[in-house]
């Protein structure tokens, strides 16, 4: 065992124990990826110290290997019962121990970083769930404070000059102007709603479907803030389903928004490409760009916002910026 011992500490740093006593304090102290343990030890035996490790939640994630002159299939049987990952007999081929012990350190280290990727995708997840949540209390208090402030003012309006009728002392000139008012506030509230609808779910979207809606939108965007936007739809012969449309509409609009709020860009550059098995969705700005370590910023909600949307429907989507350098981003939806 002093020429195994040897052999080992070339390639890691063992702890060596005499007792059951004495292996549990090591354990605790050092935490070890594996433990090469001998059945035949001062009682209790290892099989005893096997089973109180597996037991305890501490521990019991660490792969233990019997290293046993005991080779009965009773003892064999025991020992993979009691929790053991392998079985190893006296004498032993040294190449086929170090090659065993390498592979269950190495399986053991995978499981754990898998268990590390597990959390961290949890935790974005809950992260997105947490901002879908965030913009939709946004946009129903944008869409209350609509109806209260447009639409609200309107009917309470359209009340006042109702109650004025109930009294009936109204001249016919003044019944006269105020029909003229209610009709027209009447307009006013119906142009009003269909706003307020449209904000919801864009109209120009249902009617003529992604490919124009957009065309429009950008022309809109051009007009008014005078920047160039270069755009190629390939492949979008067809409708998508709705959801779909209305995602896509909401992640171009809200990059589109971001870039004129901070890019200071002269350009936006989008391409837009289908094939039978997913929806690519390209964006470039030549803005000024920004810190991508910053990308959790509250300034930064309107990206969240997008990760948030395209995650919705099982999609991909990396941003990239550097400082005075533009941003792109690239999104990938599954069909």
């Amino acid at each position: 065992m002093l020429l195994l011992e040897k052999n080992l500490e070339k390639q890691y740093v063992i702890f060596k124990a005499q007792s059951y006593k004495e292996a549990l304090c090591i354990i605790d102290n050092n935490k070890p990826n594996l433990i090469l343990l001998d059945i035949m030890m001062p009682s209790p035996d290892g099989f005893e110290l096997c089973k109180s490790l597996k037991k305890n939640k501490k521990y019991s994630d660490i792969p233990i290997i019997f290293l046993t002159a005991r080779t009965d299939p009773e003892s064999i049987k025991q020992g993979f019962e009691v929790g053991a990952v392998d079985y190893i007999t006296k004498p032993f081929n040294k190449k086929e121990l170090f090659a065993r012990i390498k592979n269950h350190i190495d399986l053991d280290m995978s499981k754990k970083q898998l268990k590390i990727e597990l959390q961290k995708r949890k935790d974005l997840e809950k992260k997105i769930i947490a901002t879908i949540y965030k913009t939709e209390e946004i946009e129903r208090t944008r869409f209350a404070q609509d109806i209260h402030d447009g639409l609200g003012v309107l009917l309470s309006s359209i009340k006042i000059y109702l109650d004025m009728f109930e009294t009936g002392n109204l001249t016919k000139e003044e019944f006269f102007q105020n029909t003229t008012h209610i009709n027209s506030m009447i307009v006013e509230a119906v142009k009003t709603a269909k706003e307020i609808a449209n904000k919801i779910h864009p109209n120009i979207l249902s009617r003529y479907g992604l490919n124009e809606a957009l065309k429009i939108y950008f022309e809109k965007i051009v007009k008014l803030n005078k920047i160039n936007i270069s755009f190629d739809f390939e492949n979008f012969n067809n409708r998508l389903d709705q959801n779909t449309e209305i995602i896509l509409f909401r992640v171009i609009n809200e990059l589109i928004n971001n870039t004129l709020k901070y890019a200071n860009a002269s350009k936006i550059t989008i391409l837009l490409e289908k094939n039978d098995s997913k929806i690519l969705l390209q964006y470039n700005d030549n803005g000024i760009g920004f810190d991508i370590n910053k990308l959790n910023n509250p300034d930064n909600l309107g990206l969240e916002n997008i990760l948030s949307r395209v995650k919705s429907i099982d999609g991909k989507c990396v941003i990239k910026s550097i400082l005075n350098n533009g941003m792109s981003a690239i999104i990938e939806l599954k069909l």
